[in-house]
């Protein structure tokens, strides 16, 4: 049986974890990018812009699923729930790691001084092992 505790638990679990997501927007918008723009290389810059809104997600979706469970709504269906939210944080790993990848790799190629097609065949040999492999773990 689900009481108005519960009930007002869930919500204020949800709230947080909305605060703590905007919390870490706001500072990785305001204060870490400022601190990788001054950097040299690219790539700490690609990978800011990658990581935020997918990390934001992840935080608002760990809320979520710690919410549902305090409710104890779901009993038999739980397996269900754990499956579906580990396939999401699956897909959301997998483009981070392929938005990485997609931006990484011609800066690298570049920093290194590799010809562009030799380049990109590495990109995109890269980029389908990450799909396959995120595809393989879903499975």
């Amino acid at each position: 049986m689900v009481t108005i505790v519960d009930l007002l638990y869930s919500a204020l679990i949800i709230v947080i974890a909305l605060a703590v997501a905007v919390l870490s927007w706001i500072v990785i918008k305001r204060y870490v990018s400022q601190i990788a723009a001054k950097t040299e290389t690219k790539i700490d810059d690609i990978i800011i812009s990658v990581v935020r809104f997918p990390l934001f997600i992840s935080i608002l979706l760990a809320g979520f699923n710690i919410a549902v469970r305090r409710l104890g709504i779901l009993g038999e269906y739980l397996v269900y729930f754990d499956a579906s939210f580990y396939a999401v944080w699956t897909v959301i790993a997998g483009y981070v790691v392929y938005k990485v990848i997609d931006y990484a790799v011609p800066t690298l190629a570049e920093r290194a001084e590799i010809p562009k097609t030799p380049a990109e065949i590495i990109r995109k040999v890269l980029k389908w092992v990450i799909v396959a492999a995120t595809l393989l773990v879903l499975l």
